[in-house]
């Protein structure tokens, strides 16, 4: 997702398998 929260996102993905953006909610 390249938001703003792409950070956020890269963490996520780091933590879960699934990429999540916590401003889309994917």
């Amino acid at each position: 997702c390249a938001h703003r929260g792409t950070q956020l996102c890269t963490a996520d993905f780091g933590k879960k398998k699934t990429l999540t953006c916590p401003y889309h909610g994917w």
